[in-house]
C-alpha cells in the first residue's frame, strides 16, 4: 500500500471515532438509584413504594413516562421475562413513591424490578439495572 492510501485509511478510521462517540454520548440519560420504600434492595418491607433517580450530563431533563416491571429473578427481567407484574407506560413525571397498582405479592417471596423512563423528547432509556426487595407480608394492590 502506498502513503496516499495509508493516509486515507486512518482519515476514515478518525471520521468513523469521531461520529460513533458523538452518537454515543448523545442524549444519555440513565435511571440509577432504584429504592423501594427509600431503602436500596430492602429485606423485609411489608409495602412496596418505588422511586428512581435520573442521571444525565443533558441540562434541562424531565421524564415525561416510566414503566416498571417486576419478576421473580433477576434472569427473567434481563432477558425480557417480566413474570410478576409489569406497570405499562405511565404518563408522569412522579419519580418518588410510586404505588404498584394491581401488584401481588407473596411473604417472605424475594423480587426484582426495573424501571425505564421516556424524556421530553418521547425517546425511551435503557432499563435500569435490577434492584431487589423482599416483602414480609401478603400484599396485594387493588387497582382503583
Amino acid at each position: 500500500m502506498g502513503n496516499i492510501s495509508i493516509f486515507i485509511i486512518r482519515v476514515w478510521l478518525v471520521i468513523i471515532f469521531i461520529t460513533v462517540s458523538s452518537c454515543c454520548k448523545k442524549d444519555k440519560i440513565e435511571v440509577v438509584d432504584l429504592r423501594c420504600c427509600n431503602l436500596v434492595n430492602p429485606e423485609g418491607i411489608d409495602r412496596t413504594l418505588f422511586s428512581w433517580k435520573i442521571k444525565t450530563d443533558l441540562s434541562n431533563t424531565k421524564q415525561n413516562s416510566w414503566e416498571i416491571e417486576i419478576a421473580n429473578t433477576k434472569e427473567a427481567l434481563r432477558s425480557g421475562s417480566a413474570d410478576v407484574w409489569k406497570s405499562g407506560r405511565n404518563f408522569s413525571e412522579q419519580q418518588l413513591n410510586i404505588k404498584p397498582q394491581g401488584l401481588k405479592l407473596k411473604a417472605g417471596k424475594g423480587y426484582w424490578w426495573r424501571v425505564r423512563i421516556w424524556g421530553a423528547n418521547n425517546n425511551e432509556t435503557l432499563w435500569s439495572e435490577p434492584a431487589y426487595f423482599l416483602s414480609v407480608s401478603d400484599m396485594n394492590y387493588v387497582r382503583k
